[in-house]
């Protein structure tokens, strides 16, 4: 994610736009009126451009993904737990539902 989040940080300053992360630009402090500047729309613009050219969003997803998956197999049985409660739960709810 470094890697690719320097990548865009450095195609956009290329665009003329100076941010470290994709969240700086979506959470600029000028995005704030009820409808887009055109500063913002520019900004939007080579923001998706970048992401396209660093392939951010697959390698972003991607990250994510492989953590979520480590997280299902490191903590398996609290979340067996939880699907077993949660079962529970909606056959309770189904049970009342009748009555």
């Amino acid at each position: 994610m470094v890697k690719a989040f320097a990548r865009w940080s450095a195609c956009m300053r290329a665009e003329g736009f100076r941010y470290p992360d994709p969240m700086a630009a979506n959470n600029d402090p000028r995005w704030t009126g009820d409808s887009p500047s055109q500063a913002e729309i520019a900004t939007a613009r080579a923001d998706v451009a970048c992401k396209r050219r660093a392939s951010l969003v697959r390698i972003w997803w991607r990250t994510e993904a492989d953590y979520q998956e480590r997280q299902i197999q490191q903590h398996e049985k609290w979340f067996a737990r939880i699907r077993l409660a949660r079962t529970r739960y909606l056959t309770n709810v189904d049970a009342h539902d009748d009555a």
